[in-house]
């Protein structure tokens, strides 16, 4: 699968004021410019927070490209941790995906986010035909209806303290979501860069790994054999995730893993 890198984003962006869908999506394709929901949701108390779009290889391509937005409202709680709830919006104007509209978390220990993809909170996909604004905002409002269900689980994880080897696996499947091919030390995953993330508890062992999977900085190995039949021996520091879809995908994945687990149960 080729990742494609994202741009941060204004409210000028190509994706954002896009005034037409991709020639390619079928007719019933309702086209509903991104520009036209955040004003709308900007007028029904949300603040726009970032986006990022992703980069494409043809300039004609950029402005129906995937993007990713994330909103503040004053009605959203904050965790007991000082962490933002946000509302994740996820769209694209060429038929690739559903307009999507969920939770995320921004931290502001490491000014980092995350999205939330739980059981008991899930995400809402809308269909582009016959989407309209109405629906959108009536679906946003859901969100800061559903908030307190958030805060509840998560103060349910920062009860749950995990033994060595639960932290292990746990940092074991996360590793898998990002490095298939392997080559990465889980135990690297653990590892706090600040006294606020020091502890055992799954809420703290989440975003230490969770940091570490979407921002990089891991070591990377790897082993290849040379057409002498030696064996080469690389390796390598794991640089940001850049996509903005894969960003979302993987954030959304590691939420998965740590409310499955059986220590979670």
């Amino acid at each position: 699968m080729r990742i494609y890198k994202a741009t941060n984003i204004d409210l000028n962006h190509d994706t954002v004021v896009c005034p037409a869908a991709a020639p390619t999506v079928s007719p019933r394709y309702t086209h509903i410019s991104t520009r036209s929901v955040v004003d709308a949701l900007q007028g029904a108390g949300w603040t726009y927070d970032s986006g990022t779009a992703r980069k494409t290889r043809k300039a004609e391509n950029a402005p129906f490209a995937p993007h990713v937005l994330k909103f503040s409202h004053t009605g959203m709680p904050t965790l007991f941790d000082g962490s933002r709830v946000q509302a994740v919006i996820s769209n694209s104007h060429n038929g690739t995906g559903a307009f999507q509209l969920g939770f995320g978390v921004f931290r502001l220990a490491c000014a980092n986010g995350l999205i939330v993809r739980s059981i008991s909170v899930a995400d809402v996909r809308l269909r582009h035909v016959g989407l309209s604004i109405d629906q959108i905002l009536e679906e946003s409002q859901k969100l800061v209806d559903r908030a307190p269900q958030l805060v509840d689980r998560v103060n349910q994880w920062s009860k749950i303290i995990l033994r060595d080897d639960d932290q292990e696996t746990f940092a074991a499947h996360a590793a898998k979501l990002r490095w298939p091919e392997g080559g990465v030390n889980p135990h690297d995953l653990l590892s706090s860069s600040r006294p606020e993330d020091e502890g055992a508890d799954l809420w703290t062992i989440f975003n230490r790994v969770q940091e570490r999977v979407i921002r990089g900085g891991v070591l990377v190995r790897s082993i290849r054999q040379a057409e002498d039949g030696s064996l080469i021996h690389k390796s390598r520091t794991a640089g940001p995730i850049r996509g903005a879809l894969r960003d979302l995908q993987l954030n959304r994945e590691l939420w998965e893993v740590a409310e499955t687990a059986s220590f979670c149960v």
